[in-house]
């Protein structure tokens, strides 16, 4: 096992990264939101009524692919309720709730980014000795190397931004701490995400008790009678009430509830497990390109019914658009790509794109400005109806 000295270098120097790469996108955040269209987000922020600060942020993030728009408006907008509830009130300043929301922003981009990503690949070897793993003949080997990897993917990786987290956040709570970083991981809805996570806590206290008993099979030794005390310590802390739990038990029972990256199935019933998702004939993790995501939703919206299917699709094509405009691309160009990434990714060849061109020119000229870019949405899923899904 690990000693205590390992650790401690590894979650210092876990903080120290996290520090260094806050202070780097904090000023990169601002970048991109003053980099925004202030009437859109004006526009978004009155129809969810929330501050235009907080708008602005969430175009960002929805922009980059992080999170849609009105998910992170509940996000950052739930934080601000909260820190209202504790008497940590954000004054109503434009200036405070800008650097308030940028803050808070900052958190949302990097938990559901690459918090929630980093901890997929840093998983990948604990999958592998958890699959490995022989609930009847478990050799004491095998139960020191588990134990090993998870405290320190839980202590010396997922405890220091745990604690950072909490410290940016005043009175925030164990409970507040979980709603931030098991929703994103597990994607389940507020209603469901306590009593879940109370099954998977027995789960992974049943996990723990065996590996301490395979542990308590092993050749008498100081080292393993500790090892012993601290598995069964890390059990009682569980027992703990969610929203009082430390910080410590809550990382580990994040690391346990992770989805492992894996598909060659699960051999534990203590652990879950989730094999790639597909678009097509590919396989996940290569959608880079808005056109990538687009595909796979246009293969997606057939399972839908058939009155959905535009809707969901508009939502798609017009997030697309945005994420093109975003990059400074002019809507008559991002049309004409749109088109022909579709046509080659689906294999269409009888187009005549200079007529099409045309046609979307004089329908752009007919349309009022605050419309343009929902022109462009309807007359690229025109062109997926007629030229895909009729084929």
């Amino acid at each position: 096992m690990q000693r205590d000295s390992e650790l401690k270098e590894m979650a210092v120097s876990s903080r120290q990264r996290l520090v260094q790469e806050f202070s780097e996108n904090f000023t990169d955040l601002q970048v991109r939101a003053d980099r925004m269209d202030v009437d859109q987000a004006r526009q978004f922020a009155t129809e969810l009524s929330c501050p235009l600060q907080i708008a602005i942020v969430a175009e960002v993030l929805d922009m980059e692919g992080i999170l849609g728009r009105k998910e992170a408006v509940r996000k950052i907008s739930r934080e601000l309720q909260r820190r209202s509830s504790v008497g940590e009130d954000i004054p109503n300043l434009p200036g405070n709730i800008m650097e308030f929301a940028l803050k808070e922003g900052q958190w949302v981009e990097y938990i559901e980014g690459r918090f929630v990503g980093d901890l997929e690949r840093k998983t990948r070897d604990l999958a592998n000795l958890e699959e490995a793993l022989d609930q009847e003949k478990m050799a004491v080997e095998s139960a020191i190397s588990v134990l090993r990897s998870r405290r320190e993917l839980a202590e010396a990786y997922i405890l220091p931004i745990l604690e950072t987290w909490v410290r940016e956040h005043p009175k925030a709570t164990t409970g507040d701490a979980i709603v931030a970083f098991c929703q994103p991981l597990t994607k389940w809805g507020p209603s469901t995400l306590r009593g879940k996570l109370n099954r998977k806590r027995r789960r992974n206290q049943a996990f723990f008790r065996l590996l301490a008993e395979r542990l308590s099979h092993a050749e008498d030794s100081a080292t393993i009678d500790f090892s012993i005390k601290r598995v069964n310590d890390l059990v009682a802390a569980l027992d703990a009430d969610l929203e009082n739990m430390e910080l410590r038990a809550l990382s580990h029972l994040i690391l346990h509830i992770a989805p492992r990256p894996t598909g060659r199935g699960d051999k534990s019933p203590y652990v879950q497990f989730t094999g790639q998702s597909s678009r097509g004939n590919k396989t996940e993790p290569d959608m880079e390109s808005p056109f990538d995501f687009l595909e796979r939703d246009i293969y997606l919206a057939t399972r839908r019914r058939e009155r959905e299917q535009d809707a969901f699709l508009l939502e798609k094509i017009a997030r697309v658009i945005r994420v093109l405009r975003y990059r400074d691309q002019e809507l008559e160009k991002i049309v004409q790509q749109s088109l022909h990434e579709l046509a080659e990714r689906f294999g269409i060849d009888d187009v005549n794109f200079e007529d099409i061109a045309d046609d979307f020119e004089a329908k752009l000229s007919a349309s009022p400005m605050e419309k343009r870019e929902a022109t462009a949405a309807e007359f690229i899923l025109d062109f997926i109806k007629d030229y895909h899904y009729s084929r």
